[in-house]
């Protein structure tokens, strides 16, 4: 079928032509479709399109608030996703404080804390300080996006109450 209207507008490649006519001479339902697209087809490029008047239109515009008003919108993070972010936050920086600032002891006694240090350490050592400094932008900008979308939320809540 899609091939029968590729073939009415003009579209098909010749080999695709060549199949569609031998179709056609051996089927006279299928000639009799494609007459019915030719006719519709011709039809069709006699008429300009029209488009809406411009009170159509207003009406369709001043309409849509109405439909949105009852939908609830979902933030961009989940509450469970926010918990989780945080945890982690405060996870990570528990163990930074927690890790001595010299070679002495810690007063934190936590099985593997010593090999824990020591790899942080020797991977903060490593890192190009770019890196960290993207990383702590990236974190900063999460931040900042899940606070601007909590405010969104509150805002647009308090409009629909209006």
């Amino acid at each position: 079928m899609e091939l029968l209207w590729k073939y009415a507008e003009g579209n098909c490649t010749p080999d695709e032509k060549v199949a569609v006519e031998r179709m056609i001479a051996s089927d006279p339902l299928l000639r009799k479709e494609l007459e019915i697209m030719l006719d519709v087809q011709s039809n069709l490029a006699g008429m300009e399109a029209q488009s809406p008047s411009l009170h159509f239109t207003q009406n369709v515009i001043d309409a849509l608030p109405e439909l949105y008003a009852n939908k609830e919108i979902e933030p961009l993070v989940k509450p469970i996703w926010m918990k989780v972010f945080v945890g982690a936050m405060v996870a990570i920086f528990a163990v930074i404080i927690s890790i001595p600032k010299s070679s002495g002891t810690s007063t934190i006694s936590l099985p593997y804390l010593e090999e824990i240090t020591n790899f942080i350490n020797n991977t903060v050592s490593h890192l190009p300080s770019m890196t960290i400094q993207f990383s702590i932008l990236i974190l900063l900008s999460l931040a900042m996006l899940v606070f601007f979308d909590k405010m969104m939320i509150k805002r647009v809540r308090g409009l629909m109450m209006i």
